[in-house]
């Protein structure tokens, strides 16, 4: 795992939040696994330096969503970007970020 781009400070101003809180700091941390897990980068392929900017973007998205899910009622929540579904693949709405620079791998 590479170290994460994204410091909760970076998702703390976008929400207003306390950047000390705990689950903050655990939701940076998980939206940084989600988005590395998705990207597929390995050893091969070294990780860029510094990351591109959409990359940044959905890992500060996702964080947002996974902060704020526990107080959402009925899966959705609404925000300065629209509707956001709190469901179980919370990375559908940040995906388009990520696809061009996510690992395509083929079968041989």
């Amino acid at each position: 795992m590479s170290p994460n781009p994204v410091t909760p400070e970076q998702v703390a101003i976008e929400i207003g939040a306390d950047p000390t809180d705990p689950r903050l700091i655990d939701a940076t941390e998980a939206a940084w696994a989600l988005v590395e897990q998705d990207l597929d980068w390995t050893a091969v392929y070294p990780s860029p330096d510094p990351w591109p900017e959409p990359v940044i973007r959905a890992t500060v998205g996702c964080a947002v969503d996974l902060f704020r899910s526990p107080g959402t009622a009925f899966g959705y929540f609404i925000n300065d970007v629209g509707i956001a579904s709190t469901g179980t693949d919370v990375l559908r709405r940040w995906r388009h970020y990520l696809d061009p620079y996510r690992n395509q791998w083929g079968l041989a």
